[in-house]
């Protein structure tokens, strides 16, 4: 069986080799800038009790906590005695020691969830 030298000359001269190329690439191209597509870690768990499901589109304040977990919130304020938080249907005041030192002084931060999240809130777009 003869290998024929200028059979890459003739692959990329093909359509069908040129889309396969160009797919190739595209796909190179996202597996390598995934990390910078990804809004944020795929295996973070922000709140699996009111991070359950949420539809598409959806925007929650995330605040996180001391020991290391995350808490969801449809809306939160900071007041004078801590933090107003309304989660789940009903409001609660939780102290500022709860959670954890930012570097603007905030705990309060925004994330968007594109595609909605999974039954343990983990983010589907990441």
């Amino acid at each position: 069986m003869s290998v024929n030298r200028h059979s890459s000359s003739q692959w990329l001269r093909s359509p069908l080799g040129r889309v396969g190329l160009m797919i190739a690439v595209i796909l190179g191209a996202v597996a390598i800038g995934a990390p910078l597509l990804a809004p944020q870690a795929p295996h973070d768990q922000t709140d699996p009790v009111a991070g359950r499901h949420p539809p598409p589109h959806t925007s929650r304040v995330v605040l996180q906590l001391r020991e290391g977990g995350w808490l969801l919130a449809d809306s939160a304020e900071i007041t004078e005695s801590g933090v107003e938080v309304e989660r789940l249907g009903r409001s609660e005041t939780l102290p500022m020691a709860e959670f954890s030192d930012d570097t603007d002084g905030s705990p309060l931060k925004r994330r968007f969830f594109l595609l909605g999240t999974d039954k343990y809130g983990r983010d589907l777009w990441s």
